[in-house]
């Protein structure tokens, strides 16, 4: 018999037949404040289950089904999670720092004012995802698909963004100062008051791209290696902050107009 105990009181919270929980049946299983640091709950059904508040730290879920868990308020530190199934799973505050979940099925979570930093989620699937004020930086998002996300009050610094896809994605407020955006797929992306100094944005693809507030645009450094599939939108307060150092085949690939009369009226 496997025995989990609660984190802090010692007190049984599970009692559970044969000896290990990879693989387990556990859909439904109320583990709150269970202690499972360093447990092996590879290919584990942990759908619907409440792990909220759960000491999670350097376990190995890889593969476990995660369907529709809460993990709110658990510790997952330095836990590997590579390819779970995830969908609509609740991670409110959740502390994943230097976790790894890539090639995982992240669709629809509800991650708010989580800890993500240095997280690994390359190739990720994070359609939809509810992203805000969550701490993701230096994380890498390689290949992620972030599509229709919501990324806003987000800290994303540093963060490996590169053939990323965040199409629709909203990014209000998102700090993405220095994140590597090379190749990132921005069709329809909402950027409003993002800051993006020293982002690099050579080869990513704009397209209906809203860039609202975004005064350090200019910044920026790749954007005259960008590829413009469509015209985007420029806020008035992100061209008459950057307007004079943006580069001209950004202006022009982003649909600017006039340049040369855009540029006397601003100076």
């Amino acid at each position: 018999m496997t025995r989990i105990l609660h984190r802090n009181t010692g007190e049984v919270v599970l009692d559970l037949e044969g000896g290990k929980l990879a693989g387990a049946a556990l859909a439904g299983a109320v583990l709150l404040y269970g202690d499972l640091e360093d447990a092996d709950l590879e290919g584990a059904d942990l759908r619907a289950a409440d792990l909220c508040q759960c000491n999670l730290r350097g376990a190995r879920l890889d593969g476990a089904d995660l369907r529709g868990a809460d993990l709110s308020g658990a510790d997952l530190r330095r836990a590997s999670l590579r390819g779970v199934e995830a969908i609509g799973a609740r991670m409110l505050g959740v502390d994943l720092r230097d976790a790894d979940l890539s090639q995982s099925d992240l669709t629809r979570i509800s991650c708010r004012f989580a800890c993500m930093s240095g997280a690994r989620l390359a190739d990720s699937r994070l359609r939809r995802a509810d992203l805000t004020h969550v701490d993701l930086g230096e994380a890498d998002l390689s290949g992620a698909d972030l599509s229709e996300a919501n990324l806003s009050g987000t800290r994303l610094a540093g963060a490996r963004l590169g053939y990323a896809v965040l199409a629709g994605t909203l990014l209000g407020g998102t700090d993405l100062e220095g994140a590597d955006l090379r190749h990132a797929d921005l069709a329809a992306a909402v950027f409003h008051g993002a800051r993006l100094a020293a982002a690099e944005l050579s080869g990513a693809r704009f397209s209906n791209t809203v860039l609202a507030r975004c005064e350090d645009l200019s910044l920026a450094r790749g954007l005259d290696e960008a590829f413009y599939d469509a015209a985007s939108s420029l806020g008035a307060e992100t061209l008459s902050a950057a307007l004079a150092d943006l580069p001209r085949p950004f202006l022009e690939g982003v649909g600017a107009g006039n340049i040369d009369a855009l540029r006397r009226l601003g100076s």
